[in-house]
């Protein structure tokens, strides 16, 4: 996975949404697909709260984590 390498943990949560592990984690960077509108999410609010920037990758038609599931 050398795509990967600058990533220090890539994780998935069972909750509704991750703010508590966001919370205990305290990342430096949070990157969502761009699909999301980073303005609203409250994971961008609480990753300001200690400095920590939330960040969207573009949208790209056709690749999605559902996708790769599926395949594997």
């Amino acid at each position: 996975m050398t795509s990967l390498a600058a990533a220090s943990l890539v994780t998935w949560f069972g909750e509704d949404n991750p703010q508590a592990l966001i919370a205990e984690i305290r990342p430096d960077v949070l990157i969502k697909g761009g699909d999301y509108q980073m303005e609203v999410l409250p994971e961008t609010a609480l990753m300001h709260t200690w400095g920590g920037k939330a960040l969207a990758l573009p949208y790209v038609s056709g690749y999605s984590t559902t996708a790769l599931v599926k395949r594997i």
